[in-house]
């Protein structure tokens, strides 16, 4: 049986360190996953009156910021295509009730660079109605609150 030479290991070091720096397709994750907590509070969405209401939010994935933290939700609501271009990737709509909880799942591929939460109230109060967030800050589960006119964000990190 041969020796290994020196030249054999350096091949074996140097094919090593070549697949863990991802030169051979391996390269890490594709998708990170967001794991959410969506809470309706009792009184979500009452618009100013007794009866709570169930409230659509939207959460949205984005390459920048700078767009939606622009806008007021009028601007933003239904108009999402045209004021976000450039920086909306994707969307997706869910109903929460009052008292419910979720949990939601938000995979963001490497094009996300932002995750945008908003909340179509019938009564806000500022920019409380929407949350934007950078992906890489995110860490273990984040809980948003949604309360009568405003959403409250817990992140777990």
């Amino acid at each position: 049986m041969r020796k290994p030479t020196w030249s054999g290991w350096l091949v074996v070091i140097l094919v090593g360190s070549l697949m863990g720096s991802g030169c051979f397709g391996g390269g890490g994750p594709k998708e990170k996953k967001i794991s959410l907590t969506l809470v309706g509070a009792e009184n979500l969405n009452n618009c100013g009156e007794e009866l709570a209401n169930p409230l659509v939010i939207r959460v949205y994935k984005l390459s920048a910021e700078s767009k939606i933290n622009s806008l007021g939700l009028v601007q933003l609501w239904g108009n999402e295509k045209d004021v976000l271009k450039g920086e909306l990737l994707s969307q997706e709509e869910i109903v929460l009730n009052p008292g419910q909880t979720r949990e939601v799942d938000v995979l963001a591929d490497l094009d996300t660079s932002f995750l945008g939460i908003a909340g179509n109230f019938c009564e806000t109060q500022g920019d409380c109605w929407r949350w934007v967030s950078a992906v890489d800050a995110m860490k273990g589960k984040v809980k948003i609150t949604f309360k009568e006119t405003c959403l409250e964000v817990t992140a777990k990190h």
